[in-house]
């Protein structure tokens, strides 16, 4: 320690004044060896290039810059806070940290392994350039390519005293920090990229922070700032292609409670979670009713393949998305609740349910915009919501979707048949539609006549145009791409987002996940790998995995051969180019009976009244299937049935070898579990999904499993697995 501050006294005759030669030349800047934790930095200075493994023990910091003006130079240094064979969830410490001063700038360097790579609190004028912030904190995923786990959703509401980085972790968080820039960050195999929280003024350029399991930027209390240029690309979790579509709150860009006035413009912000999701926050929906993230103005950016909403904007107002990309998310835009918004010339296709999705709003304006292949259009609509009408925000808000304006608007598409439709409307009242608005739905163009009046008030046409007219529209193109966008051949679609345990998969390097199966029918694998031929050998065990060959990355079926049942080992290698990866475990196949009845909605979440009388009621339903693996998501178990307020019965009679089990259970929402007449679980409540597990000890011979399960409302999961413990059941 004395050795150091003996050597930056030396620094500081050389650096104390703003006009000596290391100011005006920072390659000049005098250079030091970092030897230990807590380094204070108070002169500008260049670390000697080399890789330096140092624990943060106090989480103060391994470089604390503790004066203004001062520059560190990290440019050829490696710096390492955890051990190599250490998880990532495990990582802890901060590698640089810059508190109470002004005008810091940390430029390039790689630093990895830390809980929060660099932390700036306070101060004005910073710079952050060209650091390598990738591999830091990241948590462990429990949910699989087969189901969800309701464990790995994120809690964005909560910031105000760290908790976004004290929980999950950033590459770089500013807090309280003005007219500063960070600019040519890279972040991959992280969980969050880059946190603002209560900031003012910050530049975000041309920095790339993708393939992460949370957020590539996030904003908390942050205003007037500008960000531009960037990549957040393939920020998400929670999706597993063909399964279930989540994203348990993962975004590209996140933007919660009280952001105003900030430029988003030629983002490059595909396959996440949301591609921006923007909040009020609970300050204004849960206690005062006023303010919001209000006037942001989101312009020619990428939001395509989202696994929710391209974009996400509730309970706020002002906001402007202008000339963005909307390409294959769940819906192309979801603004519940808006108001005063401006939704123009955006290119929205390829929708799984609608391109403009807005309950509850007010005065927004949906203006040249380019629908195709959408199964809606634009879709506008009020409905009973009595617990966000009783809100804080409810109270100052009107609730009524009304006065809204939709005005030369271009929908095309191959056919528009059944309930697919260029604008919906159920109980919109004055809504105000220009009949010149190109409704280009086939070939020759004809308007579209299957418009969904409200039930509530007329909708308004500000003019008149005859067929022939609307005809004579001149089509508009799509908005251009931005400089930031994904290359032409880039992958591209939902399709091509796996996630590991770890998170997104970046398509580089070679690796399957799961590994280890355990105790289903069948189960889905994927092999990661940068477009390689693979080939699957070396199968033991009575099973069929397919493909056997294609390009990675792929995902692959592992299934019981015909008539297979009970437990069944097995083990298989897929080769490629770059080696071979072993996969084992074990399926079980169990022969279920399924029943599905319907019940009688009591209140808001509340349980069957009366379980007995629905247990004894008729079946809707029948089925028989080899597995308990109910995904149902927001649908309906079987053709004929609601979504909600249905139950499930389920039983099996099976025979497995003695031992050691694992009954591994998910449900959403009800369930019980009966094993041999006795009750081994029971969350008889309304909950998101939400897993359980029991050790249990079979003996030889037959056994009979039921599983009771009940649905109140939105998402909905049943899965029960058997899984074997013991090495080897025979």
């Amino acid at each position: 320690m004395i050795a150091r501050a003996l050597m930056l006294s030396v620094f500081a005759f050389f650096t104390g004044c703003a006009g000596s030669p290391f100011a005006s030349n920072p390659n000049s800047l005098p250079e030091i060896a970092l030897i230990e934790d807590d380094t204070r930095i108070d002169r500008s200075v260049r670390v000697r290039p080399g890789t330096y493994e140092v624990t943060d023990v106090a989480g103060d910091g391994v470089f604390q810059i503790v004066a203004d003006d001062v520059v560190l130079d990290l440019s050829g240094v490696i710096l390492v806070g955890s051990s190599p064979a250490a998880d990532p969830d495990s990582y802890r410490g901060i590698g640089v940290r810059a508190n109470g001063v002004s005008g810091v700038t940390i430029r390039h360097g790689s630093i990895r392994g830390f809980r929060v790579g660099i932390e700036v609190i306070g101060g004005r004028g910073h710079t952050i350039l060209g650091s390598d912030l990738s591999e830091n904190f990241r948590q462990r995923l429990r949910s699989t390519p087969d189901t969800e786990n309701a464990e790995d959703w994120l809690w964005p509401h909560e910031n105000d005293d760290d908790q976004w980085a004290t929980r999950y972790g950033a590459a770089l968080h500013l807090k309280e920090v003005a007219e500063s820039r960070v600019e040519s960050v890279r972040v991959r195999r992280g969980q969050n990229g880059i946190i603002l929280s209560r900031c003012r003024g910050v530049e975000v350029h041309r920095n790339d922070c993708s393939f992460l399991s949370g957020w590539g930027l996030a904003m908390w209390r942050t205003v007037d700032c500008a960000v531009t240029e960037n990549r957040f690309d393939w920020c998400v979790r929670g999706y597993s292609h063909g399964v279930y579509a989540r994203g348990q709150d993962s975004a590209g860009i996140l933007v919660f409670e009280q952001c105003s006035r900030n430029l988003f413009r030629g983002n490059s912000v595909t396959h996440g979670g949301d591609g921006f999701f923007l909040y009020c926050g609970n300050e204004t929906l849960r206690e005062t009713g006023l303010g919001g993230s209000n006037e942001n103005s989101l312009i020619g950016n990428d939001f395509s393949h989202a696994v929710m909403h391209g974009i996400e904007a509730t309970f706020s107002g002002g906001n402007r998305f202008e000339a963005n990309t909307l390409h294959g998310c769940t819906n192309g835009i979801w603004a519940g609740y808006s108001y005063d918004t401006w939704i123009g010339g955006n290119d929205i296709r390829s929708s799984v349910l609608a391109g403009v999705a807005i309950e509850h709003g007010q005065g927004n304006t949906i203006l040249g915009n380019w629908f195709a292949e959408n199964p809606i259009g634009i879709s506008l609509w009020w409905d009973e919501d009595p617990d966000l009408v009783a809100s804080a925000f409810g109270k100052r808000h009107s609730s009524e979707s009304t006065g809204n304006r939709i005005f030369k608007n271009r929908f095309e598409g191959d056919r528009f048949e059944g309930d697919q439709v260029a604008i919906s409307l159920r109980d919109a009242l004055a809504t105000e539609i220009s009949p010149l608005d190109d409704y280009h739905l086939g070939s020759p163009p004809h308007f579209c006549r299957n418009l969904r009046r409200s039930g509530k008030g007329e909708v308004l046409l500000i003019s008149s145009a005859d067929e022939t007219a609307l005809a004579k529209v001149l089509p508009r193109d799509p908005p251009r791409r931005g400089a930031a966008f994904l290359p032409e051949d880039a992958p591209r679609g939902r399709s091509r987002i796996f996630i590991d345990e770890w998170g997104p998969y970046d398509f580089e390097g070679v690796r399957a996940w799961p590994t280890v199966i355990e105790g289903v029918a069948a189960a889905r694998i994927h092999i990661l790998g940068p477009d390689l031929p693979y080939r699957i050998d070396a199968i033991s065990g009575a099973v069929e995995v397919e493909p056997r060959t294609g390009i990675l990355p792929a995902t692959v079926r592992v299934s019981p051969r015909a008539g297979g049942a009970g437990v069944i080992p097995f083990t298989f290698v897929a080769l490629t180019d770059d080696g071979e990866i072993m996969v084992r475990g074990s399926l079980l196949a169990l022969p279920w009976t399924v029943e599905y009845r319907v019940w009688e909605p009591i209140g808001p979440g509340e349980p069957p009244r009366d379980w007995s009388v629905v247990r004894t009621s008729a079946p809707i339903h029948v089925e028989r299937r080899n597995d308990l693996d109910l995904q149902f998501g927001a649908g309906a178990p079987a053709k004929g049935m609601p979504a909600d307020h249905f139950a499930t019965v389920a039983t099996s009679s099976f025979s497995v070898p003695e031992g050691r089990y694992r009954v591994r259970i998910v449900s959403d929402d009800g369930v019980r579990v009966t094993l041999d007449g006795e009750t081994i679980h029971e969350d008889w409540t309304w909950h998101a999904p939400r897993e359980a597990s029991i050790e249990i000890t079979l003996a030889s011979g037959e056994h009979q499993l039921e599983v009771e399960h009940f649905e109140i409302d939105g998402y909905a999961v049943l899965r029960v697995v058997l899984i074997p413990l013991d090495p080897d059941p025979s």
